[in-house]
């Protein structure tokens, strides 16, 4: 197979001096999406990078094959490039005539990232254009990315060539799918890469038809084949004697330039264009440069995650305090005891009266004791409590925050954002003790009036879900939830904001609210955004306090869908953010500010998108392999997207999170908000093996035979143990708690 790859490489003139030209600070020099171009074979397909390299002539565009949202530029992606059997008549390559800037048919290739994605077509495909034979046979070539030199209309030579073959094993009459790639040096010699034998794929199996993600790097020194992440075959390409340019990329001669042609290779056997990809291509990007991994547009290393743990333990905030972790979360009021054998008994609920449950863990969180209940009342309801801990004026301190609702009274204003510190913790403080850890100093920083609406209803607007971030002038701020009762936006969600000032014996707060996300004002667009947590992108330190604040919060997006054949509206969730970059002085509530961080780009049965919801970020610090400090944010979340390979409909955005089916995944993003890995799972739900069409959230488990509890949970916090590793702990209702060990890709 090398011979017949290399005689498409094989050049048929003797090729003179080299060229170098100025390239782009990035090194990108092209970039090709198939989004926004007609679907029709004479459209130019434009280059994203920006550098002008476009696309002429050639095949069209085809919806049907989307790949998922680009994790590096994060825009939807819902076209690729379509390629039927060969017709000279249609081709999709670089213009020879008219110069990009820079322009890639000049530049300098002694080193390249290339990028591709590719989903080969298998078999006969009767009810596509004019039934076109996709059947990969031995001894097919697949042309996915080529590069010629032409001289003028003319071509020269072939020195780079990405493709696919249909290769056989002994005694095994099927055939296999084999990438291949190689390039031509400035000797003239060729230099090959395949993929092992153990790594062909049946191309008869229908689970490997599917997109592949081909990345080719070339360095001063390697030459690399990468399918789906993983490094499949690399050769030394260090000069040595005989072969004193096998690192340097075939140059140009004269009026000569490079071609770059998607779909398609030369048969020098027959002296034309021909081996056509026969699939779908899309997202093709070239640098000449090497490219770092985080700067790769889909990352393919996963975060790996192992459960270390499943019981009753802390959510939305877990927080290392004297060499221990602690958290907190809602629930009835218990009594801790000591069994009298160095154990401890948590004793019979208290009827009627809630309180905040404190646990603390010396493993980093595989285990968790649980503590004296802080906060306890039978008059208020607590929810959603969180931890935080810092140094504030040369002290390291323990401040809780939490929502509390009168139960019965006469408040004007039940619900209500609290804060306070805990004393008295620490690492040998016993689990029965009587007194500490407790609370001290509880105030109340905001809440807001009853109203009445149209219908004589008495209406308690929410305020809660409380994040605490300390800025680096040492001040707090606590972002939280905000049921606005502004006349012109009732019922209407927004998050706000205060700054916190501790005292020592007391808190000092704003008066009013800063409001961080909503809708503009006056676009008619419904605001319901929550759940917000946030951490600092960059700190100021010409101006402490004037930091740079990432603050990432659900949100809904508002769509119309055909049922029955009627329209109807429907509000789903997404992630949205929003950024300010003066330490929350000022927040922008357009768009472009108020950014979307991901939304699922794939729609249900019944035309409704599917759900993403209850993100939490926390700040990601490593350094690359360039000895560069990266500060990127790690960022988890609900989705019920997993619903969509099976065909079953998404959630109803409102309903109670305890019902909803959900997956937990994780991804990570940059200071410019991109995303820069796939989505990983750390928990997928079970679904059954059977047919509903009409399935209802709140079917009974035992009616369908599969476990409720592995698809309902909410609240993925991440947090890093003392022993500097990362991990995530997911609530699954029902006093169940689980501890994921996290690897994360770098």
């Amino acid at each position: 197979m090398k011979r017949i790859f290399s005689l498409c490489l094989l050049l048929l003139t003797i090729l003179m001096g080299g060229q170098v030209f100025a390239d782009a600070d990035d090194g990108v020099l092209a970039y090709w999406r198939a989004e926004g171009d007609a679907s029709n074979s004479s459209e130019v397909k434009q280059d994203y990078s920006g550098s002008g390299n476009n696309l002429g002539g050639g095949w069209y565009n085809n919806g049907a094959r989307k790949y998922d949202v680009v994790p590096y530029t994060q825009e939807g992606n819902t076209k690729s490039f379509s390629f039927h059997p060969f017709s000279n008549s249609r081709k999709l390559k670089t213009s020879t005539a008219v110069a990009g800037s820079p322009d890639i048919g000049v530049a300098n290739f002694d080193e390249f990232t290339i990028e591709v994605l590719y989903h080969p077509k298998f078999g006969q495909y009767t009810n596509d254009m004019d039934q076109n034979d996709y059947t990969l046979a031995a001894g097919h070539i697949r042309g996915i990315l080529t590069c010629y030199i032409m001289d003028g209309s003319t071509y020269q030579s072939q020195p780079f060539g990405l493709g696919l073959f249909g290769v056989t094993k002994t005694g095994d009459p099927a055939v296999y799918g084999k990438f291949a790639v190689a390039y031509i040096d400035d000797d003239g010699q060729d230099h090959f890469l395949e993929v092992a034998e153990e790594f062909v794929f049946d191309a008869s199996d229908s689970a490997n038809h599917k997109w592949y993600h081909l990345r080719i790097v070339k360095s001063s020194d390697k030459f690399e084949l990468w399918v789906d992440g993983k490094l499949m075959a690399d050769e030394d390409i260090t000069p040595v004697l005989g072969n004193l340019k096998s690192h340097e990329f075939r140059k140009l001669s004269g009026s000569q330039k490079y071609q770059w042609n998607l779909g398609y290779a030369r048969d020098h056997i027959n002296g034309h264009d021909a081996y056509s990809a026969k699939g779908y291509i899309d997202e093709i990007r070239i640098a000449n440069k090497v490219l770092d991994p985080s700067e790769l547009l889909i990352k393919n290393t996963k975060v790996i995650a192992i459960e270390k743990y499943r019981g009753p333990g802390p959510i939305r905030s877990i927080i290392e305090f004297d060499g221990c972790l602690w958290g907190v979360r809602p629930g009835p009021h218990e009594v801790v005891t000591s069994d009298g054998n160095g154990g401890y008994l948590i004793g019979p609920i208290q009827i009627g009266y809630s309180a905040i449950h404190l646990f603390r863990s010396t493993d980093n969180g595989e285990t968790w004791q649980r503590m004296r209940d802080l906060d306890v009342s039978n008059a208020f309801d607590y929810h959603d409590p969180v931890l935080w801990t810092g140094n504030i004026d040369g002290n390291d301190k323990l401040i809780l925050a939490y929502g509390s609702t009168q139960k019965n009274g006469t408040y004007s204003g039940r619900r209500r954002v609290r804060v306070a510190e805990v004393a008295g913790a620490s690492d040998t403080v016993s689990p029965s003790d009587g007194v500490n850890p407790r609370v001290q100093y509880d105030q109340t920083i905001d809440y807001l009036a009853d109203y009445t609406d149209s219908n004589g209803k008495i209406v308690h607007p929410f305020v809660g879900a409380p994040f605490i971030l300390q800025k680096s002038n040492d001040r707090l701020q606590v972002y939280y939830d905000y049921e606005t009762i502004d006349n012109d936006y009732k019922g209407h969600q927004w998050i706000a904001m205060k700054e916190v000032e501790f005292t020592g014996s007391g808190f000092n707060y704003d008066a009013s609210p800063r409001i961080v996300s909503r809708e503009p004002a006056g676009n008619g667009v419904l605001s319901r955004d929550g759940m917000a947590t946030a951490v600092i992108l960059e700190s100021n330190l010409n101006s402490p306090g004037n930091d740079t604040i990432l603050v990432v919060m659900e949100g809904v997006k508002k769509e119309t869908y055909q049922s029955g054949g009627q329209s109807h509206d429907n509000f789903y969730n997404v992630i949205r953010s929003n950024v300010s970059t003066d330490g929350g002085v000022t927040w922008q509530y357009t768009d472009s500010n108020r950014k979307i961080l991901y939304e699922v780009p794939h729609q249900g049965p019944d035309g409704r998108t599917y759900n993403t919801y209850n993100p939490f970020v926390f700040p990601y610090k490593y350094t690359d392999s360039y000895g560069s400090t990266i500060n990127d944010v790690m960022l988890t979340f609900c989705t019920d997207e997993d619903l969509y390979p099976n065909g079953w409909r998404p959630d109803q955005s409102n309903m109670p999170p305890e019902f909803r089916t959900s997956s937990i995944k994780a991804t990570r993003i940059n200071q410019r908000l991109r995303r820069l890995t796939t989505n990983n799972t750390i928990h997928t739900f079970d679904l059954p093996d059977i047919d509903l069409t009409d399935w209802h959230p709140f079917i009974d488990s035992t009616t369908v035979g599969f476990s409720v509890r592995e698809n309902n949970n909410y609240n993925s916090t991440i947090y890093k143990g003392v022993d500097g590793k990362i991990r995530c702990m997911v609530d699954f209702f029902r006093n169940e708690q689980r501890m994921y060990e996290l690897t994360v890709p770098k």
